[in-house]
Order: structure tokens, then C-alpha cells, then sequence
């Protein structure tokens, strides 16, 4: 969902948290009614075992990984230009 969204949209730092919130949520949302329905718990119980001890972790490693990305894209895309071609060669 982040490479998604980081494809389909202008390259901002506001697109880039977005694009990280919305694959945490997406991670959240599977993982919480899981552990609901294995472990049994009220969804109350789900949220605060399965989110609310991660939430700060998640928010470091999001403003962590936002210069990152702000790094390594450029240079992702610079080697996408400067090779198209070899993506079509059969190396046999």
C-alpha cells in the first residue's frame, strides 16, 4: 500500500506519511480482529493489547524512515531512467 500510494502520487514529505500511515492501519486492521478472534478478546481488549503498545515504535520508525525514503527515492528512480532497456534483456 505504501509503494502504491508512493507511485500514484506527487513525491512530498505529505504523501510519504501518508502513504506509511495508510500501510499501518492496513496492518493494524488485519492484525486486530486476529487477535480478537484467536486470543478471544473483546475488541476493546484487541485495540489495547494489539495497537497501543506499538503506536510509539510505529511513529519512530514512520519519522525515521521519512528522510530515508527521501534519500534513497531519487536514486531509485535515476537507475529506473538510466537502464530501461535492461529489464528486456534475456541474459542467455
Amino acid at each position: 500500500m505504501a509503494g502504491l500510494i508512493s507511485e500514484k502520487t506527487k513525491s512530498s514529505v505529505f504523501w510519504d506519511i501518508i502513504a506509511m500511515l495508510a500501510a499501518t492501519v492496513i496492518i493494524y486492521g488485519v492484525g486486530v480482529p486476529w487477535l480478537k478472534v484467536v486470543m478471544k478478546m473483546t475488541w476493546g481488549k484487541a485495540v489495547v493489547v494489539g495497537v497501543v503498545p506499538f503506536l510509539i515504535g510505529d511513529g519512530i520508525k514512520i519519522a525515521a524512515a521519512i528522510p530515508v525514503v527521501r534519500v534513497v527515492r531519487p536514486m531509485i528512480r535515476q537507475s529506473e531512467v538510466r537502464q530501461p532497456d535492461q529489464l528486456n534483456k534475456n541474459p542467455n
